[in-house]
């Protein structure tokens, strides 16, 4: 059987800069020397694709017009036998990936963020933001004039998707990581302090840089949980809805603790191997005290 067709899937809401993205994508490589592009659209925006320009790049577009998906991926590829394929997807529809012809394989998705709409689509469609974020390898924000405009976001999107790349695109037209790494507490106190507000930042930072917390006592409260056959210490979080709450914590080691129930923690930061042999950050109390539960059981990182 012949290879896949390596498939690009370009995505975002409208006027985020898609096309402009395939458009530098083929013009700035050199794949058109040794094979054909196919551009499928599913929206038309307000760049037009240089149809002249794109066939000195061994390049078509086709546009999708209504009817059976998966058909009118076939009939694409049919008609033009492309060696590789750059989708321009449309959110209002439903996940067109899920209808993509068998003869393709999606390599890479990249999702577009645009300044122009940002607030109002992420404060009304919230839902469909996190389905976009969820499937994306990088993330890139464009047109805004400073990265510290997503500020306040950073939590949202990176418990969104914690595999995803976050670029920012400054004005030059350079990109740099989106999210510093600002967190709200001392990591050199002789006890770091974890607010309740503070949680999603501490998760997120020490899952990814466990390194950084070896050996430090931490003090916060969790409520326990048992997977498998060893309990977790963590906190419900809200990314988007309450469709998507999850249950972030790390594993206890070598303590004697109640399923759901919520605690006030002292522990020290130590490191396990996970079920697939990955190093990830344990704990390893010191003290525990039993309390009731918080008023604010889940945290919700939008507020």
């Amino acid at each position: 059987m012949k290879d896949q067709i390596k498939t690009y899937v370009i995505t975002g809401f409208i006027e985020s800069g898609k096309t402009t993205n395939i458009i530098n994508c083929i013009f700035h490589d050199f794949f058109y020397k040794y094979g054909s592009t196919l551009i499928i659209s599913f929206e038309q925006g307000e760049i037009e694709y240089p149809i002249d320009k794109l066939k000195q790049y061994n390049t078509s577009i086709i546009y999708y017009k209504g009817g059976d998906i998966n058909t009118f991926f076939s009939h694409s590829i049919d008609l033009f036998q492309p060696d590789r394929i750059y989708i321009e997807d449309n959110l209002m529809l439903s996940d067109i990936t899920e209808s993509i012809d068998k003869r393709m394989k999606i390599v890479f998705t990249h999702g577009l963020i645009s300044k122009s709409n940002f607030h109002i689509y992420f404060a009304n469609m919230k839902q469909l933001f996190y389905s976009m974020v969820k499937r994306c390898n990088m993330v890139t924000f464009n047109r805004f004039e400073d990265k510290n405009q997503l500020f306040d976001y950073r939590d949202s999107f990176r418990l969104m998707n914690d595999k995803c790349s976050f670029l920012f695109k400054n004005n030059m037209g350079y990109s740099e990581k989106a999210f510093g790494n600002f967190l709200p507490y001392d990591i050199n106190q002789n006890v770091i302090s974890i607010r309740q507000e503070d949680y999603a930042i501490f998760f997120l930072d020490c899952n990814e840089n466990y390194q950084n917390y070896l050996n430090k006592v931490v003090e916060l409260t969790v409520q326990v949980r048992k997977e498998d056959d060893h309990f977790i210490a963590g906190r419900l979080v809200m990314t988007c809805c309450m469709a998507d709450i999850q249950f972030l914590g790390f594993k206890i080691q070598s303590y004697d603790v109640s399923e759901n129930t919520c605690y006030h923690m002292q522990a020290r930061i130590s490191t396990t191997k996970n079920q697939y042999g990955l190093t990830r950050a344990c704990y390893i109390p010191i003290n525990l005290s039993v309390i009731s539960q918080p008023n604010n059981l889940i945290i919700n990182v939008n507020k």
